[in-house]
């Protein structure tokens, strides 16, 4: 293998006659390089040359073959590989070269895939907000906002505006078929590392991640983080008892790589991920393990990083110990850690999210239900429920937005920077015209791209919807309170003395003596009604029940409850929410399964003084972890009730 300067471009000459003859280009621009507002265009263009590469070549007067040709886009890189015999293969790099120059035509043609395994918010945070980003979220699909001939001029080797090396194994393959470049790219390409980029915590929920980190792109980086990588598996059997395996994904952004390791056969949660994470912090590596990671890298030199270091300007070097010992170094220094809502950061970390000032400005509330925008000039935040009765507030940083991308469903997601989003779907908010005219002014001159199916439009309207026809009918709603009233007036000499009379006679929104209450914290006994802030009353009861055979978790060993809910509102335009509602069990805590199959499920609805809704949710709590349960409601924060599940009665 070797080196080989031909025409200006280096080719790489690999002595693999078994394998038949390849050709490849290897392009320094990737997902990292495309400008966010052009996102999909790198991989539409890729699809569009592998398409017109894999078609018939000509290869001899009445003959035609067909190259095998495969264009992957990664995250710094593009590359387009051949295989085939050494006609074809020429005449597929001669096609090759008069698309790129803008001397033979091509037709549109669909994307190719790509799959980054990072987080989106780790990506963003270490370097930038760029498709790179939009890739790794694999929910925005690609739209080609930019010109993919005018890319694929670009990323001619022979404008000089591109690195690019070429590889073979057949010495008949080098050839001119690409111009001399008219410019060339000196040096090493730079770090794209951002100054402010820190280690810390991610919350996200449970998942197979457990920790991330930054190396160089060398073997030295490799070496480290299979290093990592061993220990991690180690720590992981030292808690858990158990041999899971680690997976690891490597991001490459020039001189830089992001890995990720992941546990490959369980998601570790709570306690566990917290000792772990500990262990990898506090345990020193021993040296053995060092030596023999350089030992392998030595011995293994993948091709690819080959490549990928010329075309980044890097030059190809040997693993060595001592700076194995320094990516070693550079991994713990820029390490984070994925935590769930019950594991905790090792000690001296904290979360990598900075926090933002509160938004002061224009308040917009949804037609139904609490949640409301606030857009102030340096802080939009959105505060709505979440799940497992979680109240979320999501805020952007206005002064570092970094991104619109508009839903032509009359929606917006916002994103700054940090990738901190905010999402706002106009026609659910009164006041919508000032909200659009206030968006408008607070995202001006920020890049924009169009994408569908982002935000659940459709079912936030029809909540809203849901809502507008209760509030329609509420004019039939006094009758029956004023009955109801009527009949427990009349029963009021049958009850004993001391027993009080029902919260629905005298709302507590009709007290004018009564002081306004801040949201708490409070918990009870399950059977009880507690009063909120608002003075609205809610009991919650919890009962076994046998589910359907239908039913998602009928063939598993646990316990099925139902939670037997009654929601009585105290004011006006009050609004139950079930989403508010969870249930949690076990020591450390962890969330119930939700169920769908009760009888009669509490639906979302908004209510009048006085009006009461009731209706069941369905939790499933697998083996016998069926202890520490406790039903909790979470409103206008801090604002939680909860509910401890002592006895448990059996149900229908």
């Amino acid at each position: 293998m070797q080196w080989r300067e031909v025409d200006g471009y280096d080719w790489y000459v690999l002595e693999t006659p078994e394998t038949g003859p390849y050709l490849s280009l290897v392009l320094g621009y990737g997902l990292v390089h495309e400008p966010v507002e052009e996102f999909g265009t790198l991989q539409l263009a890729a699809g569009m040359l592998q398409t017109e590469l894999s078609r018939p070549v000509e290869t001899g007067f009445g003959r035609a073959s067909v190259p095998e040709v495969s264009v992957t886009v990664g995250s710094d890189t593009t590359t387009i590989g051949m295989r085939g015999d050494v006609a074809t293969l020429s005449a597929a790099w001669q096609r090759l070269a008069d698309v790129l120059a803008g001397r033979q035509t091509v037709d549109i043609s669909d994307p190719v895939d790509v799959r980054i395994s990072a987080a989106p918010r780790d990506i963003t945070t270490r370097f930038g907000l760029t498709s790179l980003t939009l890739a790794a979220s694999q929910v925005v699909q690609p739209q080609a906002a930019g010109d993919p001939f005018m890319l694929l001029g670009h990323l001619n080797p022979a404008a000089g505006q591109v690195r690019a090396v070429m590889c073979t194994n057949t010495e008949q393959l080098i050839s001119n078929a690409f111009a001399a470049p008219t410019g060339g790219l000196a040096g090493v390409e730079r770090s794209r590392y951002r100054a402010d980029a820190r280690p810390g915590g991610m919350e996200f929920r449970a998942g197979y991640p457990l920790i991330s980190v930054m190396v160089p792109s060398s073997a030295d980086g490799a070496a480290a983080v299979r290093v990592l990588a061993q220990q991690t598996v180690q720590h992981i059997h030292d808690v858990t008892r158990r041999d899971l395996g680690i997976e690891v994904s490597l991001v490459s952004v020039g001189p830089d790589t992001l890995a990720t390791l992941m546990v490959v056969d369980a998601i570790l949660h709570g306690q566990q991920r917290s000792q772990i994470q500990q262990l990898i912090v506090s345990k020193p590596i021993p040296d053995h393990r060092i030596a023999d990671a350089v030992e392998f890298e030595v011995d293994n030199r993948p091709l690819s990083r080959i490549l990928a270091r010329r075309v980044h300007g890097l030059d190809d070097e040997f693993a060595s110990l001592d700076a194995t010992h320094q990516a070693v170094a550079q991994a713990r220094a820029t390490m984070r850690f994925y935590t769930d809502p019950f594991s905790h950061l090792p000690a001296g970390y904290e979360p990598i999210d900075q926090a933002l000032p509160a938004a002061d400005g224009p308040k917009f509330k949804r037609k139904a239900g609490r949640d409301h925008l606030v857009i102030g000039t340096g802080v939009i935040e959105h505060r709505y429920a979440g799940g497992h009765g979680a109240v979320t507030v999501d805020v952007v940083d206005v002064h570092n937005l970094a991104l619109v991308i508009e839903d032509p469903s009359d929606a917006v997601v916002l994103i700054d920077d940090q990738y901190r989003t905010v999402d706002v779907i106009f026609d659910v908010y009164r006041k919508q015209n000032q909200l659009r005219e206030l968006i408008t002014q607070r995202t001006q001159g920020v890049p924009r791209i169009t994408a569908g199916d982002l935000i659940p439009t459709a079912q936030v309207r029809r909540q809203v919807g849901k809502s507008r026809m209760l509030k329609w009918a509420v004019g039939l709603a006094p009758v029956a309170i004023i009955m109801f009233a009527v009949l427990m007036s009349w029963a009021e000499g049958l009850r004993e003395v001391g027993e009080p009379a029902p919260e629905h006679m005298d709302p507590p929104q009709a007290r004018q003596d009564e002081p306004e209450r801040a949201a708490e914290q409070v918990k009870t006994a399950a059977g009880e009604t507690a009063t909120l802030a608002n003075w609205s009353r809610v009991t919650v009861d919890v009962a076994e029940f046998e589910p359907g055979e239908d039913s998602e978790f009928a063939a598993f060993t646990g316990v099925h409850l139902v939670a037997d809910i009654e929601y009585c509102a105290a004011e006006d335009e009050d609004f139950v929410d079930p989403e508010l509602f969870s249930m949690t069990h076990g020591e450390p805590s962890q969330f119930a399964h939700d169920v769908e199959d009760v009888e009669d499920p509490l639906q979302p609805r908004e209510l009048e003084a006085g009006q009461c809704a009731t209706g069941q949710l369905g939790y499933f709590v697998m083996g016998d972890e069926a202890t520490n349960m406790q039903v909790s409601y979470s409103y206008d924060y801090p604002g939680r009730v909860t509910w401890v599940v002592e006895d448990i009665s059996s149900g229908s």
